[in-house]
Parts: structure tokens; C-alpha cells; sequence
């Protein structure tokens, strides 16, 4: 049976602790990219993941442990590809390209291919 004071025992981790995690995971990206944009990237990233697990923890109260600290899998995840992508190409950089690929640890060619695949899976809607 789940115990309502869990909540209170198993406290998700703050803000800023995820913003450092996610700093850390992304700390061998070139240093070509501005440490402007790379700095408003991983804040953002970091915001978008911990108000998931806040809404995972209230759907999911028997998961208050696995929604309680970033796991880094989840920067892997599809989603937050299409993030970084929508996020730098927001920033009007005409070589998002080469910045998400960077920023991913991928090749522009494996880029086009997660973008071609987000396309397709909207277009099923």
C-alpha cells in the first residue's frame, strides 16, 4: 500500500541540481557553441525534465523514487532530441545543424534521419 508521507521522505531533486546534471552530461560539446546558448539550452532542458517528474510523481505515486533524480537515460530520449533541435532552431542559427549535431553526439546525416522520423511520426496524427 503506498504511504501518503512518502512524498514528504522521497523529494525530488531541486531545479538547479538538475541544471548541473545536465551541464555535466553535455560537458564535452564542442566549444565552438556560445556559452550563451549552450547555458540557456541546458536550463531550459533542465526545467522541461523536472516539471515531468513532478507531474510523473503525481501520476505515478509508487515511482516517487525513479522521479525523484535526473536520470540521465532520459536526456537520450527522442523527446528531448526534438527539444534541442526546436530550441536552437528557435535561436535563428542558421547552422542549427551543425550545433544540434554537436550537441547530440551525432552526425548532420543521423540528424536529417531523427528529424525525418519526427515528421513522419506527426504526420500520423
Amino acid at each position: 500500500m503506498f504511504n501518503f508521507y512518502n512524498r514528504l521522505i522521497i523529494k525530488l531533486d531541486s531545479l538547479d541540481i538538475f541544471y548541473k546534471e545536465v551541464k555535466q552530461y553535455y560537458s564535452d560539446v564542442d566549444d565552438n557553441i556560445s556559452v550563451n546558448l549552450k547555458n540557456k539550452l541546458y536550463y531550459n532542458i533542465a526545467y522541461k525534465i523536472h516539471n515531468e517528474y513532478k507531474i510523473r510523481r503525481l501520476e505515478y505515486p509508487k515511482s516517487l523514487k525513479r522521479y525523484s533524480k535526473l536520470k540521465t537515460k532520459d536526456l537520450d530520449h527522442p523527446y528531448n532530441k526534438w527539444f534541442i533541435i526546436d530550441f536552437v532552431k528557435e535561436e535563428n542559427l542558421n547552422n542549427y545543424r551543425s550545433i544540434c549535431s554537436k550537441l547530440l553526439k551525432i552526425n548532420e546525416t543521423e540528424l536529417l534521419k531523427i528529424e525525418k522520423n519526427r515528421e513522419e511520426f506527426y504526420n500520423m496524427f
